[in-house]
């Protein structure tokens, strides 16, 4: 059934994400964390596994794969995976995905490949901040790209129109600076100091966009430099389609808890409320939208006109 905001949600959702950009930037820091490509069939069963989850603290980042109906949510104790419904009323439980319960602070997928950053696993040896780190879409195994022990990336995301012409984007939370990657992360470039909580690109990677507290800022240089979107809403966070979308669309939450959208992050249309204050959204390929919090994973299919709940943790 189609999810409602009640008056009183509505102004704990507009004071609480007037305080989230704040409140992200230092939550969940090295100080309180301790110490092979696949096919997209790889992820078309979920994962077999008898673990259950415990409850979620914090969500990071969330991906809606409409190619394989799965839905990525990047938690304080790892990546959860469950299968997307679409009758409107059935609701999936996530469950783990692979073996690595670390802090996936940044956390974005391209095409069948799936890209974390954060905190290790309080099992692991390994420095507090784990650069970029890899894997194919079952998360079985996590190849360490660059910048371990260096760079704690708390927001990811990646655009182009090809995957030979892909720019990963990074914000670290070490130095405060936005990195770029032309090269699968391969390399960066060092870009801009930005307080920020969301990145995202537009439709060719032309533009990178990021969320402030000086409001909505894109930069036409690959992070070097950061301009303010004249008129746009002020968003808190953002996201848009992934590499190999069918149709492009930028999805942003602003500080009253409303969702706003744009096909090219300059202008901006408000579509409504939104059935709860969400910790991430994300735009899937073929145009639906999804928001999640530590409760729920709410699904829209008509530019947030209505939503139904789909994943319940």
């Amino acid at each position: 059934m189609p999810l409602t905001l009640t008056p009183a949600s509505r102004r704990s959702a507009a004071v609480s994400a007037a305080l989230s950009l704040t409140m992200l930037l230092g939550a969940c820091s090295a100080a309180n964390t301790p110490g092979a490509d696949s096919a997209a069939g790889d992820a078309a069963t979920p994962p077999e596994s008898s673990e259950k989850v415990a409850g979620v603290s914090h969500v990071h980042a969330l991906d809606l794969d409409e190619t394989t109906g799965f839905v990525h949510v990047a938690t304080h104790t790892g990546l959860l995976l469950a299968p997307m419904p679409h009758d409107g009323e059935t609701v999936s439980a996530a469950m783990p995905l692979g073996d690595w319960r670390g802090d996936a602070m940044g956390f974005v997928r391209v095409g069948d490949r799936l890209y974390v950053s954060g905190h290790p696993a309080h099992d692991e040896d390994a420095p507090p901040v784990i650069g970029l780190r890899a894997s194919d879409l079952t998360g079985d195994e996590w190849t360490t790209i660059g910048l371990d022990g260096e760079v704690d990336f708390h927001a990811l995301t990646a655009g182009g129109t090809s995957k030979a012409e892909i720019l990963i984007a990074g914000l670290d939370s070490v130095s405060g600076r936005v990195l770029v990657s032309p090269n699968d992360g391969e390399g960066w470039q060092e870009g801009a100091t930005l307080a920020a909580r969301s990145l995202a690109f537009d439709d060719d990677a032309a533009t990178l966009f990021a969320t402030s507290a000086r409001g909505l800022l894109a930069s036409t240089d690959r992070g070097r430099t950061f301009s303010p979107v004249v008129d746009a809403p002020s968003l808190v966070l953002l996201a848009s389609s992934p590499v190999g979308a069918t149709t492009f669309l930028m999805a942003g939450v602003d500080i009253d808890g409303a969702l706003h959208l744009s096909t090219d992050g300059l202008t901006w249309e408000a579509a409504g409320e939104l059935p709860f204050l969400p910790e991430a959204i994300a735009v899937g390929e073929q145009g639906a939208l999804a928001i999640a919090d530590t409760r729920e994973v709410a699904h829209s299919v008509d530019r947030g006109a209505n939503w139904n709940t789909i994943v319940r943790f």
